[in-house]
């Protein structure tokens, strides 16, 4: 039944006025919900320890099982009541019995008058049997001096002179039907059935009468017989009955042993705590598993081991929280990384840009986890932001890539116009064709990486090949060139030239100066003869061309100085 019908069960059975009648149904409705509850808690407890999952409780659902553990609550609370006024009422039956058996006793030993003796018995044997039931471990004890008394008056005061010969037969009768019922009880398992049955068949017998006393030894010896082997099925029940809930008592001591080593020997981190927890609720199952203890240990070892439990939790509660405060952190520093991420995937300095973010990759990296939940959001937002920069950046050098290649062909054809020139008569018009080559050259832009050096060399090769074929030294090459420069620029770009050429001039004059010491000291190092005449005057001859072009170098710088004072009179 769902736990609505449970419920409405639950309040019908309770309205019953016969509770005996209704408890087991009760009992039995109470056990299933429980079951099912507690399996619902466990449940919920687990969900609750999942920081990476939303968990909200049913209020209805909750509202329902309160309602419904009430209800139990409120049946155990009668049940207890009622057990306790059976307890007060079986001491209060006990006493009862026991002013009965000093009664019985006195009428025994002493009444002499057989009808009133008679009619007295038959009375308190009607009160013995109204008053009910009395405490287990006192039964035996009063029954046993209440058959021995019903004995010693049946026979004592020779009720059977009375007594016809048939109501003797039906008495030996009856006895014998006893002693057969008692010994059918063998077969009875139940052990609460069996004290059941097992009263009530001595009951009976003590309320037969007298039999045959040729026959009473017999049947009494075979009587007894049968109560002394039920009497020691019970006792031995609840011996073992008691045994087991000895054995089930060490069994939980042993459970909170190895839950405290669990609970306790291990550190903490998010793993331990997952496994910890695991072989926490498999022992705690166990528990469950176990079976009954003796209430007053039970309460006690209860305790204990719910104390380990609650220890432990209030750890992991502590832990995780603490752990949130630092995923919080981690989440503030990532959100930073993120930000400044945004603020870089547009940018397109692509080389310092990239180095910008690889940097910004390296800091998210040893910040630390913020959780799997906002973990794969966060990174999500950070690889969307550099995804859009590096996909702006592999666009852009693809196109590049475009770009250079028709640069590349644009330079291959440059080559073939340098390789095709044909010089004229003119010096300078050819060296300003030349130049023109070069500045073309420069300015077509960047060719693929792979052949950058190649077509270079290409480029080179063919100019140096034009040049070759002027005839001119590299001072004249370099002179012409400069005029050529000077030609077409302004004011300001000629003075900038000048500047540019008087430092260049000066440190050929200052690179010369130091070659034609070098070949001087040389010189110092020689001895005139045969041998190293040709030597000698190889470097004679180096130094007189190293003086001829410094003192080249030297009237070139004069001109430039004239002509700057030129340009600086022309204001």
């Amino acid at each position: 039944m769902n736990k609505q019908e449970i419920k409405s069960a639950l309040i019908e059975l309770l309205s019953n006025e016969d509770f005996n009648a209704v408890s087991a149904k009760i009992d039995r409705i109470a056990n299933d919900f429980m079951l099912e509850f507690k399996e619902e808690q466990k449940k919920i407890e687990r969900l609750q320890m999942d920081i990476d999952k939303e968990f909200e409780i049913d209020v209805n659902e909750k509202k329902l099982n309160d309602e419904i553990v009430e209800l139990i609550g409120r049946y155990k609370a009668i049940r207890k009541e009622i057990k306790q006024q059976k307890t007060e009422q079986e001491q209060k039956n006990l006493k009862e019995k026991e002013a009965l058996l000093k009664e019985f006793s006195e009428l025994v030993n002493n009444e002499e008058h057989i009808g009133k003796a008679i009619s007295a018995i038959q009375e308190l044997r009607k009160k013995w049997n109204e008053i009910g039931s009395i405490p287990r471990e006192k039964y035996q004890d009063i029954q046993t001096e209440y058959s021995r008394l019903n004995d010693l008056f049946s026979y004592n005061i020779q009720i059977f002179k009375e007594l016809k010969e048939h109501d003797l037969k039906k008495n030996y009768s009856l006895k014998n039907q006893v002693i057969f019922e008692l010994s059918q009880l063998a077969d009875e398992k139940d052990i609460k059935k069996l004290e059941q049955s097992y009263r009530q068949l001595q009951n009976t017998w003590n309320d037969i009468g007298g039999t045959y006393q040729d026959k009473w030894e017999e049947l009494k010896t075979k009587y007894w017989e049968q109560v002394r082997q039920i009497n020691d099925r019970i006792k031995a029940h609840y011996e073992e009955l008691k045994q087991k809930k000895e054995n089930n008592y060490n069994k939980k001591l042993e459970l909170v042993e190895k839950a405290k080593i669990i609970a306790e020997n291990f550190e903490e981190n998010h793993t331990n705590f997952e496994k910890a927890t695991k072989v926490l609720l498999e022992i705690q199952e166990e528990w469950n598993n176990v079976g009954m203890v003796d209430k007053a240990k039970n309460d006690a070892v209860w305790k204990e081991f719910r104390a380990v439990f609650d220890t432990f939790f209030e750890r992991k509660s502590n832990f995780y929280t603490q752990r949130k405060e630092e995923f919080g952190k981690h989440i503030d520093a990532k959100n930073k990384i993120i930000e400044q991420v945004e603020a870089l995937k547009n940018n397109t300095e692509w080389d310092k840009t990239t180095k910008k973010i690889l940097q910004l990759q390296e800091e998210w990296k040893k910040i630390g986890h913020t959780g799997q939940k906002a973990e794969q959001k966060l990174w999500n937002k950070l690889r969307e932001a550099c995804d859009h920069f590096f996909n702006a950046k592999k666009a852009f050098y693809d196109g590049q890539k475009s770009e250079e290649k028709t640069n590349l062909e644009a330079k291959q054809k440059l080559i073939e116009e340098i390789n095709t020139f044909k010089p004229t008569e003119n010096s300078k018009e050819n060296l300003l064709s030349l130049k023109t080559f070069s500045d073309k050259f420069n300015e077509i832009g960047n060719v693929p990486f792979k052949d950058k050096n190649a077509i270079y060399k290409q480029f080179k090769d063919a100019l140096d090949k034009q040049y070759a074929t002027l005839n001119l030294s590299k001072d004249e090459k370099e002179s012409t060139l400069f005029d050529i420069k000077m030609e077409n620029a302004s004011l300001e770009e000629i003075k900038s030239i000048i500047s540019s050429e008087r430092k260049r001039i000066y440190k050929q004059i200052s690179e010369e100066e130091a070659t034609l010491k070098q070949y001087e000291n040389n010189l110092g190092f020689f001895n005139v003869s045969k041998s190293g005449e040709g030597l000698f005057k190889n470097v004679e001859q180096n130094i007189k061309n190293s003086k001829e072009k410094i003192a080249s170098l030297k009237q070139r710088l004069e001109f430039l100085k004239n002509k700057e004072k030129e340009l600086v009179a022309q204001g």
